[in-house]
């Protein structure tokens, strides 16, 4: 349960204590700095992780280039990878796709913009304030460890992660609490949240105190929680929320800047690769699971059959239809307006294909037609029909 006497002689004692914390985290850093320890070498890397002062970053600030990709291009180089028309190791040696790319500042926002010499000019959107966004860059604590010793797991072209993902190490976690308590204003926290309350979140967030105290402490948080384990945990006013963001990048706003120093890689058969680059980039998805694929939908539909549809103008049956769900009719009503006719979801390229073959096959007849003089294929009248009456006839 959380205190509910922050005050008085607890109020100096906290007070204490953060400047204490302030104190030696400052002590920490300048000798640090000065004076600094070996870099600390993981049993996972053949060279020291890199201290802050020695980490890089990339060009930062507005205008600036970068290299970025062209959204038309890609989906083609990427349709010819699929086809089987072009190999998909081309994507090593090869710059598919890439053009270069400005980021600049407009009335007060962040976009990007690039021509393509093929398919013209795109622009995006990537941030509506660029004080923000000038915040969130100056941040950047710098690129980490320099990947090395990974020849077969880090090979994709321009979209290879050239920087590690560092460690976090027990003193990390120990210079992390000392910010905490530094940062800590006594005289401001809220009634029921002295120190003592917060750092109880921690223990009960991370199980500090060991996982056996704290499932009897605080309640269970797993699947064999009770009732009373959650009853006990819902019983304190005071949750910790972790709020994190990250730059997702779609074929608009691509930046191999950002995917060079991905922290978030996936794991397939040809190595780790970035998460915005194995989504979207110039597709590694799509390419890797056409390879790898051991049957397609049709196939898998035919053996194992289809599994029931929900929507797509089908009736679901509802226990109840009622709901508290509120929609703002001018959010319902609103029409997303395109500026352009690229294809954004999965649905929309599937409608564009199908467009696309259906145009090529009515060229290809008209070719026949009128320049091998080939005769028209006749029309195959399914069923009968009436005669129309001229009753029946509508004037236009």
């Amino acid at each position: 349960m959380p205190r509910i006497h922050g005050q008085g002689l607890m109020k100096y004692v906290d007070r204490a204590a953060t400047t204490v914390a302030g104190v030696a985290f400052d002590s920490i850093q300048f000798f640090n700095k000065y004076r600094p320890n070996p870099s600390f070498t993981p049993k996972w890397s053949d060279k020291p992780l890199l201290k802050s002062w020695q980490k890089t970053k990339p060009p930062l600030g507005w205008p600036r280039q970068t290299d970025s990709l062209c959204p038309l291009c890609v989906k083609e180089a990427r349709a010819s990878i699929l086809s089987g028309e072009k190999d998909w190791k081309d994507l090593l040696t090869e710059k598919v796709g890439e053009i270069k790319a400005t980021i600049l500042e407009r009335d007060g926002q962040i976009w990007m913009v690039k021509d393509c010499p093929i398919h013209g000019r795109f622009e995006d959107l990537m941030a509506v304030d660029s004080g923000f966004l000038a915040w969130i860059e100056k941040n950047f604590p710098g690129r980490d460890i320099r990947a090395h010793n990974d020849a077969h797991l880090h090979n994709h072209g321009s979209s290879t992660i050239l920087h590690g993902r560092g460690s976090v190490r027990w003193f990390s976690n120990f210079m992390l609490g000392l910010a905490i308590l530094k940062n800590y204003n006594a005289s401001k926290a809220p009634k029921s949240l002295a120190l003592i309350d917060l750092l109880k979140k921690f223990d009960k967030s991370f199980a500090l105190s060991g996982e056996a105290r704290t499932r009897k402490e605080y309640g269970a948080s797993d699947p064999d929680r009770t009732l009373e384990d959650a009853l006990k945990r819902r019983s304190d006013p005071w949750n910790l929320l972790f709020i994190a963001g990250m730059w997702f990048q779609d074929l608009f706003n691509s930046d191999f800047r950002r995917t060079e120093m991905c922290i978030i890689p996936y794991a397939t058969q040809l190595g780790e690769i970035s998460f915005c680059a194995y989504n979207t980039g110039i597709g590694w998805r799509k390419i890797i699971e056409n390879m790898y694929k051991n049957a397609t939908v049709a196939e898998w539909y035919k053996t194992h059959g289809k599994h029931e549809i929900y929507a797509r103008g089908k009736e679901v049956r509802l226990a109840s239809t009622q709901h508290s769900l509120l929609v703002d009719p001018l959010d319902a009503a609103r029409v997303r307006r395109k500026e352009h006719d690229v294809p954004m979801t999965a649905a929309e390229e599937e409608r564009a294909r199908r467009k696309a073959a259906w145009e090529a096959q009515q060229a290809h007849q008209l070719y026949e037609e009128l320049v091998l003089n080939k005769p028209k294929g006749k029309l195959v009248q399914i069923g009968s029909a009436r005669p129309v009456e001229e009753t029946e006839k509508v004037p236009v």
